[in-house]
C-alpha cells in the first residue's frame, strides 16, 4: 500500500556501481548466544537514504496479539 507515514526512510537500497565503494561488510551477532553471520551495509552517514513510497503491512489475529502481548507482560 502507499507510504502514509511521512519521514519513513525505506529498509534497503540497491547495490550499485556507483555506490559500491562505501559498502562495509562485517560479521555480526544479534546476542552473544548467536553465531556471527556475515553482514554486508552502508554507514547511515555516506548515503542518502530515501522515503519509502510503499509500505508492507502484516496483519495479526486477536489472538497472536493477545499471546505475544502476554508473553511479553512482566
Amino acid at each position: 500500500m502507499p507510504n502514509f507515514v511521512p519521514g519513513l526512510k525505506v529498509g534497503a537500497i540497491p547495490i550499485t556501481p556507483e555506490n559500491e565503494h562505501l559498502l562495509k561488510s562485517g560479521y555480526k551477532a544479534r546476542t552473544e548466544k548467536e553465531l556471527p553471520v556475515l553482514q554486508r551495509w552502508f554507514p547511515r552517514e555516506s548515503i542518502e537514504i530515501p522515503d519509502a513510497t510503499m509500505l508492507d503491512l502484516i496483519l495479526y489475529s486477536y489472538v497472536e496479539l493477545h499471546l505475544y502481548c502476554a508473553a511479553i507482560v512482566v
